[in-house]
Order: structure tokens, then C-alpha cells, then sequence
């Protein structure tokens, strides 16, 4: 997977864009794109920037950076090998936060893009607009729709962390937030802030926000309970904000969702 040259592939309509860069030593500028942004790093380390968020990119870590948010890469004294995919088509999604992912079938992706955009067979831009097409999705579904999957993604050796993302799983419909967490847990605001992002993607109040919706969700099959009944049930201490939530993730609001189940 690895290449001894720097490279950028583009395509010809610059919907979307593939580069390689070794890293040995220095930083990037800040900077933004108008489009999503997925790295991969292949060998080695690197830190990230991204909004006021810190990442510590490791082999094998994947991040998705949304739109015209600013980022830079600095520089850890480690290097490091990184693929940059660039996706800037007007995806229908609520992306906006940064987050760490691993996933070999999003890895997979990525090298087949770069395979085709080497080899230029009849149709090769077609192809791999087909597989950025597939990793936005399988990120989509994965972020929004699998809250489950997250504990698998947790570094084993990460004990803390897992008994948190399993004390959210079973209290959600508590007063949860991250002060009281971290006083539980006998671990800072923000050691607990920044190893939950690391481990899971999520902030903690993005994360609890996920697994409160989901079980708002299946409650809104229940055509009995209305939506404020579902709203406290679900762990939310205001209708307000559990519609503001709700329409971010689903793009609809909670009446307008339970008209299409």
C-alpha cells in the first residue's frame, strides 16, 4: 500500500481528488476545504488539528473532517505515511463534526480508487466516484445507525472507556453529562473528553445524543406515546432540544418521522 512518491490524482469534473504524502517532519498551515476530507494513515503517526479538537492519528486510523472546518497536520517527530481522499459532492448527510473511524472496508476503498486512478482503464473515473459514493454511505450508516458497533472499535486494552460507553448504554435516560461521568469514573473533564473522542469518534454529549435518538426511534412505533412522552423517556430534559437533536441526525423532526414508519 505504501509508494516512495508523493502524488495527487484528480478527476476531470473535481468532484473528487486522492493524494499521497510522507511525512518526515513539518506541520501544514491551517486550512479548510469546501468539501469532505478522509485520511488514512498508512505507517507511522500523526497529530491533527481539526476545529478545537486535537486527534492522535495512529496506522490504521481513518478521519473524516466535514467541510470548511479548518485543520492542519503538525508535526510529531515520527513521520508518517497518509493518503487524503477529497469527496466534493453536495452529499444530502449531517456530517458535521470530525471523527476517528476504523474500518478495512473503507481502507479497501480508498487503494481501489488509487489502483484505478494508476491504471486509467476505460471507465476508471466512473469507478471511482462509485467507491467514494460507497464510503460516504458505509460512514453515514456506521456513524448514525450502528451505535452498537462502537464498543467493538474500542481498543481493548482501553477497559475505562469501555465501562463508560456501557454506563451510557444502560443509564441514558439519566441525567448524563460530562462532568457527572468523569466524577463517576475518577478521571478529568479533559483526559475523559479527549480518550472518549480518540476511542469512539464521538464527543460524550454527541454519543449520549446518539443513543438517546436511536431509542426515540423505536418509541415513535408506538403511535400511543406522544412526542413529549418520548422525549422524556428518552433522557432529553426538553422537547426544543430533543427536536433540534433529532432533525440533525435524521434530517427530519420526530412528528415528520413517525409519518414515514
Amino acid at each position: 500500500m505504501t509508494t516512495n512518491k508523493d502524488f495527487r490524482f484528480i478527476t476531470d469534473n473535481k468532484s473528487l481528488s486522492l493524494g499521497y504524502k510522507k511525512w518526515i517532519k513539518g506541520s501544514q498551515n491551517r486550512h479548510l476545504h469546501d468539501g469532505y476530507e478522509i485520511l488514512y494513515v498508512v505507517n507511522g503517526s500523526r497529530d491533527m488539528f481539526v476545529g478545537n479538537q486535537t486527534f492522535k492519528m495512529e496506522a490504521g486510523d481513518l478521519l473524516f473532517i466535514p467541510p470548511n472546518i479548518l485543520h492542519k497536520s503538525f508535526n510529531n517527530h515520527k513521520g508518517s505515511e497518509i493518503y487524503s481522499l477529497h469527496l466534493y459532492r453536495n452529499y444530502n448527510h449531517n456530517l458535521e463534526e470530525p471523527f476517528i473511524l476504523k474500518s478495512n472496508r473503507v481502507i479497501n476503498l480508498i487503494i481501489r480508487i488509487r489502483d484505478e486512478f494508476v491504471r486509467k482503464q476505460s471507465g476508471y473515473q466512473d469507478l471511482v466516484e462509485a467507491f467514494a459514493l460507497e464510503i460516504f454511505i458505509y460512514i453515514v450508516r456506521n456513524r448514525f445507525n450502528n451505535i452498537d458497533s462502537i464498543i467493538d472499535n474500542i481498543d481493548g486494552q482501553n477497559s475505562k472507556i469501555m465501562s463508560i460507553v456501557n454506563y451510557i448504554n444502560i443509564n441514558f435516560t439519566m441525567d448524563l453529562s460530562l462532568s457527572n461521568i468523569s466524577e463517576k469514573f475518577d478521571i478529568s473533564n479533559e483526559h475523559l473528553s479527549r480518550s472518549f473522542s480518540k476511542n469512539t469518534g464521538f464527543s460524550i454529549i454527541d454519543y449520549i445524543n446518539h443513543v438517546r435518538i436511536q431509542y426515540a426511534k423505536k418509541m415513535l412505533l408506538n403511535k400511543k406515546l406522544s412526542i413529549v412522552d418520548i422525549c422524556y423517556k428518552s433522557g432529553f430534559g426538553s422537547v426544543t432540544n430533543f427536536g433540534r437533536v433529532f432533525k440533525k441526525l435524521n434530517g427530519l423532526t420526530p412528528r415528520d418521522y413517525r409519518k414515514t414508519l
